[in-house]
């Protein structure tokens, strides 16, 4: 994992410490009620995203941009 990657998560951490989430194109204040759907989605983005990197290269673009 690269330095800008331990950036953006720990960006990212801060941000959902202050109570904000991202939706489409915006962080915005998340209401306690939404969490439990907050963290589904989030989920499920997740695990798209490694089901399309498990198959990449280690010479592929995606591989360089997820630190691989």
């Amino acid at each position: 994992m690269g330095d800008i990657d331990r950036q953006r998560i720990s960006a990212v951490k801060s941000l959902q410490q202050l109570g904000l989430s991202w939706h489409p194109e915006a962080w915005q204040k998340v209401h306690s009620e939404n969490l439990v759907a907050e963290a589904d989605a989030m989920h499920a983005q997740l695990v798209c995203r490694a089901d399309e990197l498990v198959s990449c290269t280690d010479s592929s673009p995606e591989a360089a941009r997820s630190g691989g």
